[in-house]
């Protein structure tokens, strides 16, 4: 990987990674996860990854790619492929990846201010399981998503993804916050605040928190007490 050209990225405010050298970075780092292949299909990892990569950086989804563009492979192989793959190694090489990217830059001698939010992922389709799916306002067409739990610090003015977690259908928001909280009390460095928005005004999400390091949200009241004990 270019750690060293990521490194002067993440620690220059003035340096910003192009297009071309996010999809080589990525390129890069994909190769690191474990991708088997399924014995028979005409497809590899390259060819799959290629279409998950376009989609991602595109904010499209798989059958955008294939739909759209000539010399990709069709969306039926490519999901079967997909749906093959064992989740949990790829997830944990995931967050090695990110842990390793994240200490390529970041001082280890700092404490450091974590932000926790919830991402969502516009979901087009029938799966036949029904928890794979979150569901969420209108948005691109559906009201269907992956979600995911995130962890990161601002580095330079620039989110640093320190750990990231699903969201399945039937976990509740304090679950995958403490798992994505477990991640990052592996880094080797101490954690002064932790800052989240409304979706952590949840007592579970808030016990969660605290056990880890004093949170930080935004609270929404009409009562004038309460506002001034808040202020």
């Amino acid at each position: 990987m270019n750690l060293p050209k990521l490194t002067q990225v993440l620690t220059d405010p003035n340096e910003f990674i192009t297009n071309s050298q996010l999809k080589t970075l990525a390129l890069e780092v994909l190769e690191l996860v474990p991708l088997p292949g399924i014995e028979g299909s005409p497809l590899d990892s390259v060819d799959i990854m290629e279409v998950v990569l376009r989609a991602a950086v595109g904010t499209t989804s798989v059958n955008g790619v294939t739909t759209n563009t000539e010399d990709t492979p069709n969306r039926e192989p490519v999901m079967d492929w997909l749906h093959t793959l064992n989740k949990e190694p790829m997830l944990n090489a995931v967050n090695d990846i990110l842990a390793t990217l994240a200490m390529s830059v970041l001082d280890r001698s700092r404490s450091r201010t974590v932000c926790i939010d919830f991402m969502d992922n516009p979901f087009h389709g029938y799966p036949d399981d029904e928890t794979e799916f979150r569901r969420m306002q209108a948005r691109d067409g559906t009201t269907k998503c992956h979600r995911y739990c995130t962890a990161f610090v601002i580095a330079q003015g620039k989110p640093l993804t320190l750990a990231v977690e699903p969201v399945d259908g039937d976990d509740s928001a304090a679950d995958a916050v403490e798992r994505v909280l477990a991640r990052v009390e592996l880094y080797p460095f101490e954690i002064d605040r932790i800052l989240m928005d409304r979706a952590a005004y949840v007592g579970e999400v808030i016990g969660v928190l605290r056990a880890v390091a004093p949170p930080v949200f935004p609270v929404k009241t009409g009562k004038a007490t309460l506002r001034e004990k808040l202020q």
